[in-house]
């Protein structure tokens, strides 16, 4: 039966072990990929609906004031660079989902600036803040767990070491 490698796509056997393209530890790639690769999907998902909503809300909101604020840059910067990292979410999970929390808790924390305790309160923004919280959470988890269990297997293999017999 023939695999293809989960990290360069190389058609390999199912009898080996190492992927003759990339060196790839095929089986520690499948196990990782079980945990992560359903983490990366939510959140290229949700890089890509909060991206385009928040360029959306934006442009709404020039329009409807006239006037250029920070939280509007803020808003359609966010949201560019939510949209644009969602193309690179395969390849480097972990500084995406990073990225993203970051943007993500700088704009609730401005919120919690200019509106204070209404930026709280009950309601279908405060469950969207929640359910962004949760995916962003779990995707750095995710990652995270992916780092360390290849750290705990590159770490487990033996060393080479090189004796000088004089």
């Amino acid at each position: 039966m023939n695999l293809n490698c989960i990290k360069c796509g190389l058609a390999t056997s199912n009898e080996v072990r190492l992927c003759p393209g990339c060196g790839a530890d095929t089986e520690l790639e499948l196990e990782i990929a079980m945990f992560l690769d359903p983490a990366v999907k939510s959140l290229r998902a949700w890089l890509l609906i909060a991206g385009g909503l928040l360029i959306v809300f934006s442009g709404l909101n020039y329009e409807h004031n006239g006037i250029l604020t920070f939280y509007q840059v803020l808003l359609g910067g966010s949201g560019a660079v939510f949209v644009a990292s969602s193309l690179f979410v395969k390849r480097a999970p972990l500084p995406v989902a990073s990225v993203a929390s970051g943007l993500f808790l700088t704009i609730w924390g401005y919120q919690l600036y200019e509106l204070g305790a209404l930026a709280l309160f009950p309601g279908v923004s405060l469950l969207l803040k929640v359910f962004s919280a949760v995916i962003l959470g779990n995707a750095v988890r995710a990652a995270l767990k992916a780092r360390a269990t290849r750290a705990r297997v590159r770490d487990a293999l033996p060393k080479a070491t090189a004796t000088i017999n004089s």
